[in-house]
């Protein structure tokens, strides 16, 4: 995210303006590259840190100079640039999912001082609708039906509620497979229903109980 050096920079002079004398001068330099962070912190862009909570809070220790002060610490450069002053243009956005999602880690309250957290709320159907057409190749249609069934689940069985948009782009590739598209029946509504159960990420106590329900709730727009 910073930066290092890698390798070398090699510089050789050799002086023969007198025949029978040489001069021979080298010089060895390490190769520093930027990195995302150091880029945009020298030019003024803007950063989108995706999913920073899935990093380790010790290694966003960085960003807290970087947002209080404006300066930048370049741990193993030169000796004389071991910083750089942030750019008064420079943005960062953070993305973040729930704690409840696997691989997150809490954000350090030195780091959530420093920022501005805006909660989203769930998606709206037509933006819902809009995605999983686009990364399925549904028709508006059926893209519509299977965002229905998710946010109808989600309303219906209390611990769904990770069932995103991610849930609806799933069941849509699924449907939207060659192979199942004549098996608009039991097996597709079945594997609907198991893709539903497996989002939720909390067990579900009386699954077995509310399967007919949700297969039921499949029916209607299926």
């Amino acid at each position: 995210m910073i930066g290092g050096n890698y390798g070398y920079r090699r510089k050789k002079t050799i002086d023969n303006f007198i025949h029978n004398v040489y001069t021979i001068e080298e010089d060895f330099q390490l190769r520093w590259l930027d990195k995302q962070l150091t880029k945009a912190c020298r030019d003024g862009h803007v950063l989108v840190y995706d999913e920073f909570s899935r990093t380790r809070p010790t290694i966003n220790n960085i960003l807290l100079s970087v947002l209080e002060e404006g300066v930048l610490f370049l741990p193993g450069f030169d000796a004389e640039k071991q910083s750089i002053t942030v750019h008064p243009e420079f943005r960062i956005i953070f993305t973040s999912n729930p704690l409840e999602y696997a691989g997150v880690h809490k954000t350090q309250a030195a780091l959530e001082d420093r920022m501005v957290t805006i909660e989203l709320s769930e998606m709206d159907r037509e933006t819902e609708v809009a995605i999983t057409m686009a990364n399925s190749g549904l028709s508006d249609e059926d893209a519509g039906k299977i965002v229905d069934i998710v946010r109808d689940y989600r309303s219906f069985v209390s611990s769904s509620k990770t069932c995103t948009v991610r849930t609806c782009i799933k069941i849509a590739k699924v449907l939207n497979n060659e192979d199942f598209r004549k098996y608009r029946s039991s097996i597709t509504k079945n594997m609907v229903a198991e893709i539903l159960f497996s989002e939720s990420r909390h067990k579900i106590i009386n699954q077995k109980e509310i399967y007919p329900h949700v297969l039921s709730l499949i029916d209607k727009y299926l």
